[in-house]
């Protein structure tokens, strides 16, 4: 008897698997594995990912539907892993922590906010992979919302609808790297506003079909994440801080990893890895359309005080938030394994990480003049804890530590590399540099770029970059720059979650916010002090007590008037 289909229901005990093993190399062609939620929970804690493709990719189909896979993928611990592992289907080989920050980056367009989305850029030589990462896990997981450019011109976004990118992943497939010209500079211009602004705002003349012109005004809105692949080997300051940036595998490991996965495809022809492959991409549709109808109203980190960064460069400031977001959208992904409060629930819960917005307000006012309450009133919301009927509706995600050691396996590796470490090809310089001239030796940028062999714009950028590393200090006393090179003094950055129990001494935001601050410095304060005591030449002691003010630097101008006051009104502050 011939069976048009056999159905097949995974199991964990080796009899089960033996003879389903069996019964799929015998009829290969009309085998379908059924993957019950329960049952693929049971089975992965019995066996690898590995195990289940293996087993998956013999088989004629492996789900009753695409959406039942789907919401499975999306309430597994395990979403990041088979992701990763899909991809491998696909031909990516290595780059893990590319791979995991691509997808979340690609998923930080479904946010609230219009500038929601994190931009990155890959960047190593030609022929790494860089262009092909972005391209396989943007065509085959977020097959409706990836757009390609090959190249942009300054002037592409004056044309386009208002949400023409809204929600889309921009890759551009290559950007050059040229000398800066105006045209340039305004296509960077333009991407670094979109980025932090998520929207661009331009005011064209266009003929008014009777002979004249009028002005209009057209708007490109986000949430909207750009990524592009360059050979640039350095970058502004004004663009690196914005994004992230990839920097790829370029070992000969990776290399042989590769060519490995190249000869499996063209050494042999399997018809069910190619409906596999269509499974993935119908499943990631449902993914993201599940995702796209589930964005959370808010976002919120209880923990937030307890996250570790430094704070000795500038970059930090936007690093940060960065950060925070890969947070955020790790939570989004795992939404349905998380918990998601109303407003009211969510007030009730956690009142104590709400900040006083009265208080603030006061607080605010009263550095400027002394509150007027009349004043103060008006500006006050009516009633504050708001009757609006949509608040009910609202939906606010509450972050798990769980999302945060996501980040800390997948993101803060190499987002650390980059307060610590040097990227390998200006790891590789330093130390041609420092064969030749040694450390605390001086040299001129022209003997460094004899060195290099680079010219002399470039040697100026690779100077400027260590410089901001600490391993080069510049003269600029001489008439010509004398550079010398710092020993490398690398520590690792302080990354990280405070232990709970660390951090019960810690002040939380709201409670910083909420507590009572210590009391500004008033005019009798400062003629009390000891810098204007000295300027009249005093020795009288206040009848008040003296509040201690710190490093207050008064112009002789102004002490002058302050002189007059306190003779005038000895009794007012």
């Amino acid at each position: 008897m011939r069976f048009e289909n056999i159905y097949l229901e995974l199991d964990n005990d080796d009899p089960g698997q033996q003879s389903a093993q069996k019964i799929i190399k015998e009829h290969p062609d009309i085998c379908n594995i059924v993957l019950p939620q329960p049952k693929l929970r049971d089975y992965l804690k019995e066996n690898t990912i590995d195990d289940l493709y293996n087993l998956l990719v013999n088989t004629k189909s492996w789900s009753k539907t695409v959406d039942e896979a789907a919401w499975t993928m999306l309430k597994s611990p395990q979403f990041i892993d088979i992701f990763l592992k899909e991809c491998e289907v696909f031909g990516l080989a290595g780059e893990i922590n590319n791979k995991a920050q691509i997808y979340l980056e690609n998923c930080s367009r479904l946010s609230k906010e219009i500038n929601g989305g994190i931009s990155s850029k890959g960047q190593a030589p030609t022929a790494v992979g860089k262009t092909t990462l972005y391209k396989i896990i943007g065509k085959n997981f977020f097959a409706d919302d990836f757009i390609i450019l090959t190249d942009r011109s300054g002037k592409l976004m004056l044309w386009k609808e208002r949400d023409a990118w809204k929600g889309k992943i921009i890759l551009t497939e290559e950007n050059h790297a040229t000398k800066a010209t105006p045209e340039t500079e305004a296509k960077d211009y333009q991407m670094r506003i979109a980025k932090s602004e998520g929207i661009i705002t331009y005011e064209v003349l266009i003929q008014d079909g009777e002979g004249g012109f009028v002005t209009r005004k057209n708007e490109l809105e986000g949430p909207y994440v750009f990524q592009e692949a360059t050979t640039k080997m350095y970058f502004k300051d004004e663009d690196i801080n914005r994004d992230t940036v990839h920097n790829f595998d370029e070992s000969t490991a990776q290399t042989a990893h590769i060519i490995n996965f190249q000869k499996n495809k063209y050494g042999s022809y399997n018809p069910k890895l190619d409906r596999l492959k269509q499974f993935i991409i119908d499943k990631h549709k449902k993914i993201q359309q599940i995702l796209k109808e589930n964005i959370p109203d808010a976002i919120v980190i209880p923990f937030v005080d307890r996250i570790k960064f430094p704070e000795h460069l500038h970059r930090a400031r936007r690093d940060f938030p960065r950060l925070v977001r890969y947070i955020q959208v790790c939570a989004q992904v795992h939404q349905f394994q998380r918990e998601m409060l109303t407003e009211e629930e969510y007030v009730k819960k956690y009142s104590s990480l709400i900040v006083d917005s009265e208080l603030l307000l006061k607080r605010t006012l009263s550095t400027i003049e002394p509150t007027n309450d009349k004043a103060f009133q008006s500006l006050l919301i009516e009633n504050p804890e708001g009757t609006d009927s949509t608040s009910s509706k609202k939906r606010i995600l509450i972050v798990d530590e769980r999302d945060f050691e996501l980040i800390a396996k997948y993101v803060i590796p190499d987002l650390a590399k980059e307060y610590t470490q040097l990227p390998k090809v200006m790891a590789d310089r330093y130390d041609l540099l420092c064969s030749k001239f040694g450390v605390g030796e001086g040299f001129r940028s022209m003997e460094a770029g004899e060195v290099l062999g680079v010219s002399d714009d470039c040697v100026r950028q690779i100077l400027y970059q260590l410089e901001k590393k600490g391993l080069c200090t510049v003269n600029k006393d001489s008439k010509c720059y004398k550079y010398q090179l710092n020993a490398k003094n690398v520590t690792t950055s302080n990354f990280g979650l405070i232990k709970l129990e660390e951090a019960s001494s810690l002040p939380t935001t709201a409670s910083t916010i909420n507590n009572e601050p210590k009391p500004l410095p008033t005019l009798n304060n400062i003629v009390e002090s000891p810098q204007f005591r000295q300027s009249q030449h005093s020795t009288e002691v206040s009848s008040e007590p003296e509040m201690e003010v710190e490093n207050i630097e008064l112009s002789d101008d102004l002490l002058e008037r302050l002189k007059e006051l306190n003779a005038t009104n000895p009794d007012e502050n």
